[in-house]
């Protein structure tokens, strides 16, 4: 363990530390929060990429898991499906009367129909129609969208064909979506810590500590890591921490202040 004397005079300046400790020691370790905010520097920000990476798996694991349950009940939708046959733009179907798909509670999920009886979503009373030449489906409750056919030349849709596009969509959904989760979960997390700097820098001036911003905000980013564990481990185990943001806020402050005033003494000067 490095002596008080060699962090004060900036003897050693090589991390004690190893990026992976952090997963633990952020929890507790006083030389730790002392090492980042002397040592660190950049290093802070490949760090950030880790705790971003390991918290996406639960947000993934949860993704799927909602996923699976509206696959779920697609068997008995798309058994309800006839046979849609688009040649010239136009529908066709085995009969022209309205084929209504209704899910597990008997609610109409979807018409189809070729007879020209429904027009509008609305006079069908679902969410998606289809009609003799193109789809009409409720995009939100202020939106509706349409699509013309006219482009398709010849297309048959089956339930066959149908159970093929979803296992499709089941097996590479979450390849294409990780991401894009990572992404937008790496500039959340760079914002939070961003935040919590103005934090940091604070806290730096009320004890008195001159040391550069990266080192304060390498301690946010550390501070961040014990809260979004936690509510890791709570996501992969379908637990809802109450008060989310105020539990994350008081604990990654906290942090931040414990990390910079019990080392108030020891944080070399810059």
């Amino acid at each position: 363990m490095p002596s008080i004397l060699e962090y004060k005079n900036g003897v050693d300046d090589m991390r004690k530390y190893s990026l992976f400790h952090g997963f633990w020691m952020s929890f507790f370790s006083r030389q730790f929060y002392l090492d980042v905010l002397n040592n660190w520097k950049g290093a802070s920000f490949i760090f950030l990429i880790m705790l971003v990476a390991v918290v996406t798996v639960p947000v993934s694991v949860q993704l799927k898991k909602a996923i699976n349950e509206v696959l779920d009940e697609t068997p008995a939708l798309v058994s309800q499906v006839p046979e849609i046959r688009i040649t010239g733009g136009i529908v066709s179907t085995p009969r022209p009367a309205p084929y209504a798909v209704r899910d597990k509670a008997g609610k109409t999920v979807a018409i189809i129909d070729t007879s020209g009886r429904y027009k509008t979503i609305e006079a069908a009373g679902a969410p998606l129609l289809v009609t003799r030449t193109g789809l009409i489906f409720k995009k939100s409750e202020f939106e509706t969208r349409e699509y013309n056919f006219s482009s398709i030349s010849d297309l048959t849709i089956t339930g066959d064909i149908i159970n093929h596009w979803i296992g499709l969509f089941d097996t590479w959904i979450l390849v294409v979506l990780v991401p894009f989760i990572f992404m937008g979960m790496y500039a959340y997390y760079l914002m939070a810590a961003l935040c919590y700097s103005l934090i940091a820098l604070v806290v730096s001036s009320f004890v008195k500590v001159r040391t550069a911003y990266t080192s304060k905000l390498s301690c946010a980013i550390v501070a961040m890591t014990p809260a979004s564990l936690i509510f890791a481990v709570c996501d992969l185990l379908s637990f809802e921490v109450p008060n989310e943001f105020y539990f994350s806020f008081i604990v990654t402050t906290g942090l931040i202040l414990y990390g910079i005033y019990s080392n108030r003494s020891e944080i070399i000067s810059r």
